[in-house]
């Protein structure tokens, strides 16, 4: 069983006064032995507990540590194995590696391997720590280049469609100049398409300084954010008739201004298009236990499945009706601004009952707020 700050080795060897042996040699390594008599045992134990190491003696009544090494390899997340045998089955070491051991140690009838043990364990600690982490950068990479994939395609569409529909409207305001109404009717759809490519060009922006850049954490005033937020969103509010509640003044916490505002923008943008008839959208927060405040924002829209919700958050998904416009970075931003400042997002939503958007951020030390900070 794993302990803190400990070690666990789980030891297979059917020579019991070896194994205790090897025990007392291992007090005060910070290495904690666990010993099974057998393989069969030892395969059951490593179903029941987490290990750091298994050592395999090859000469076990049942089960040799060699078929035990390749029963092993074929479960998932195995730790390293080292491969215990005698002097002159070196050959047998070599197969247990090409079977999936992590390394082998050979006994000698003098007992001195038994030094060499913890030392080995390191080694082979450190060995796989470093393939793990490499495992883990080649997977970041294999994700970044099928999300630029889907990138690609997505911006690229979306991109396109406006473009063409601006060269449309450019062809049909061209041969309109002659009616008034018309020409002024296809402008205004041109600065549309034109708002909305503009849109696109500035999330992605925002998405590239998300990642690039790295932000000292800061005092926020979420009520000043909010404030900005709602007068950059005065005219789609107008226009949906949309109102929005504000349940008290919102705490402090810390963050960067810019981002959490985009959040905000994004976040109320979707409770206007996605809400109900008129859009009713409640906002408010409240200081939790752990030392975050959490910041949500509700509507009265038709909510969501737990389908839908499961894909919220993920790049170039869509709320809801597909057919509504937009072209899906705007919450795979948020999340990634969250993130960025040591938060966390979350929805809460059922169909027929609205959505409920929130994110988290690290609060204020009592000092600071006792100090009355206004960012």
């Amino acid at each position: 069983m794993k302990t803190k700050n400990m070690t666990a080795v789980l030891y297979m060897e059917d020579d019991k006064g070896l194994a205790r042996l090897l025990e007392r040699r291992l007090a005060g390594t910070g290495i904690r032995l666990e010993i099974v008599a057998n393989g069969e045992e030892g395969l059951k134990k490593c179903g029941e507990d987490v290990f750091d190491v298994i050592l395999v003696d090859n000469q076990m009544p049942g089960m040799t540590g060699m078929e035990v090494i390749q029963a092993l390899a074929l479960r998932e997340n195995t730790p390293p194995v080292i491969m215990v045998t005698g002097s002159g089955d070196e050959h047998l070491a070599v197969e247990a590696m090409k079977s999936g051991a992590s390394d082998y140690i050979v006994k000698d009838t003098q007992g001195r391997y038994l030094e060499s043990v913890a030392a080995k364990i390191g080694e082979v600690l450190d060995r796989h720590g470093k393939l793990l982490a490499h495992k883990a950068r080649e997977k970041a990479k294999e994700e970044q280049i099928r999300e630029l994939d889907s990138f690609a395609s997505t911006v690229a569409h979306d991109l396109k469609e406006p473009i063409h529909q601006v060269k449309g409207l450019l062809d049909l305001l061209l041969h309109s100049r002659q009616n008034e109404n018309d020409f002024q009717r296809f402008a205004d759809l041109i600065s549309d398409r034109a708002s909305k490519l503009e849109n696109i060009v500035d999330e992605l922006l925002l998405l590239s300084r998300v990642d690039r850049e790295k932000m000292a954490l800061e005092p926020v005033n979420m009520n000043r954010v909010l404030g900005n937020v709602i007068d950059r969103l005065e005219r789609p509010l107008q226009e949906a008739s949309a109102s929005i509640f504000v349940q008290g003044a919102l705490p402090l916490a810390n963050g960067y201004a810019a981002w959490i505002e985009e959040v905000w923008v994004n976040y109320i943008s979707n409770a206007i298009k996605y809400g109900g008839n008129p859009p009713i959208i409640e906002i408010g927060a409240r200081e939790q236990a752990d030392g975050t405040v959490l910041f949500w924002g509700s509507d009265n829209g038709p909510g969501l499945n737990e389908h839908q919700r499961s894909k919220l958050f993920l790049p170039f998904s869509r709320l809801g009706n597909s057919q509504k416009p937009g072209h899906g970075l705007g919450l795979s931003i948020v999340k990634r601004i969250i993130e960025k400042l040591d938060g966390s997002v979350g929805v809460e939503s059922s169909p027929g009952y609205g959505s409920t958007f929130s994110f988290t951020l690290p609060a204020l030390p009592v000092a600071q707020v006792a100090a009355g900070v206004n960012s």
